[in-house]
This record gives C-alpha cells, sequence and structure tokens, in this order.
C-alpha cells in the first residue's frame, strides 16, 4: 500500500509522541497515596542495604531500597511511599552506575553507597525486562566506634555510628585497617574501646582508618622509663621495673633482656 506524503508525515508525528511516552515500570502496581500517584519516571528511593554483586568480589554491590516522598520541607522528611516500589539484593536490586567500571582490583570508581542514603532512582529497560540504576558518588568518611583496646596487629573492630559515638549499629561489624589492607602492623596505636574513628568503606564490611592515632609510644611513668622491641608481636614496650633494689639489666645466652644482681667473674 503506498501513502501519500501527508499521510506519511502523519504516521511520523505519531511516532515520534509515542516514543516521548514515558514508560511505567511494570513492578509498581501500587494505589494513590497522600503524596499522589508514583511517577512514571526517575522517582526518590532509600537505599536499605547492599550486597556484593560477584563472585568473586569486584568492588560492584546489589541494593535493596524502598520508593519515598517528601512529608516535610527542609533536611529529612522522607517517608517510605504507601504502595510505593521496592527492591531487595536478590529481588529487583538496583545497581550503581558509578561502580560499572569496578573490578577486584587496582583504582576503582567508586565505592559502596551506605545504608539510609537518598538516591534518585531509574527503571531502565534492557531486552525486554527492567533494571534499577541510580548515581552515588560514594567513598567519603563515615564513622564507627571501637568495639575493644587496640593491642597488635593491623585492624581495630568497629561499630558504624555518627560522628558524634550516637546510633551505633551493634549488629554490623566493620574491619577496619589503621594503615592499609596490605601495609604491616603500626608500631602503636592509641585506640580504645569507644573511640568513635573515621574510615573510608571498601568492600563488604571493610574500611581503612583515616584518624588513628598512630606512631606514639607508651607512656612511660616514675619506675617504668624504658622502651623494648618486642619481636615476636613487633611492638615497642615498656620495660618493667626491677623487682628489687641494685638489680641491673643483662642480657641473656638467648638474647633477650632482663632485670637481674650484676655478676663477677
Amino acid at each position: 500500500m503506498a501513502y501519500s506524503g501527508k499521510a506519511k508525515r502523519r504516521i511520523a508525528a505519531g511516532v515520534k509522541r509515542a516514543e516521548r511516552i514515558p514508560l511505567r515500570d511494570p513492578y509498581y502496581r501500587g494505589p494513590r497515596d497522600v503524596a499522589g500517584p508514583a511517577p512514571a519516571g526517575p522517582f526518590w528511593a532509600r537505599i536499605t542495604a547492599s550486597t556484593l554483586a560477584d563472585s568473586p568480589a569486584a568492588n560492584r554491590w546489589l541494593y535493596a531500597f524502598v520508593e519515598v516522598t517528601k512529608a516535610t520541607a527542609g533536611y529529612g522528611g522522607w517517608t517510605s511511599r504507601d504502595g510505593g516500589r521496592t527492591g531487595a539484593t536478590g529481588n529487583k536490586p538496583a545497581r550503581n552506575v558509578l561502580e560499572d567500571g569496578n573490578a577486584a582490583t587496582g583504582i576503582q570508581m567508586n565505592g559502596p553507597a551506605p545504608a539510609g542514603a537518598i538516591v534518585r532512582m531509574h527503571a531502565i529497560r534492557v531486552n525486554g525486562q527492567f533494571e534499577y540504576w541510580f548515581g552515588y558518588p560514594g567513598g567519603g568518611v563515615v564513622w564507627g566506634k571501637a568495639t575493644a583496646d587496640w593491642s597488635s596487629g593491623n585492624t581495630v573492630s568497629l561499630h558504624p555510628c555518627d560522628a558524634d559515638g550516637s546510633n551505633e549499629d551493634a549488629e554490623t561489624t566493620i574491619t577496619g585497617y589503621l594503615i592499609s589492607p596490605t601495609g604491616a602492623a603500626p608500631a602503636a596505636a592509641n585506640v580504645s574501646t569507644g573511640d568513635v574513628l573515621g574510615y573510608l568503606p571498601f568492600g563488604d564490611n571493610l574500611g581503612v582508618i583515616v584518624n588513628a592515632d598512630l606512631g606514639s609510644l607508651p607512656a612511660g611513668d616514675a619506675t617504668n622509663q624504658m622502651l623494648y622491641w618486642d619481636n615476636g608481636t613487633e611492638e615497642w614496650k615498656l620495660l618493667t621495673a626491677p623487682d628489687a633494689s641494685y638489680k641491673v639489666l643483662q642480657r641473656k645466652s638467648d638474647g633477650t633482656l632482663h632485670w637481674d644482681y650484676p655478676k663477677y667473674t
């Protein structure tokens, strides 16, 4: 069938208008709520959890989320949309486009988006299916509370918390590296239980601590005034004061130091 030029122009104009109609997310089946119907295009969502997307790990994550709407003006005031869209890490998860170029090793494009982050979510059609994608430039400093005093090694266990130490998440444990994941243990670290430390998150519940007091040596006192290197734990320690007067520091046959009375030959 042949079409006139006028008919062809009308058909082309109709196709263009149809292409401009936004695709509705097929996963959304929610009713209207106090904030109105869910939009057909991008929508606001809160990240609620994440898990590694690849095995072996490649520094990319799958995200659980809930659709949110704004209830009050200014910061805060986000609330879950009644009947809104949701995704779980194992069912309709979201992905962060800024992690797309990450790999198992080398320089990474972006770190994981933390739980609680508010993002602009997009439903994208891929081969007849929909995927959820968002862009979150993570990798900023977050905070954790030390669960124990540091004694040795290159890591400290942390519970995520706010910068002032409040809202501690005792159910989650972060392994915080004092130097770097590939570095040796520091000679000293003044980290005590309850200290709030900033760290840069990476991987699955891992982080590099950025504000630990490193390099300081143990403080002495009136009777403990000497340091020695413990080769077993690779750290400096205070040499215990002699338990009696007139004892002097001597070297045993195995090379270790100890206090004893002078010996004359």
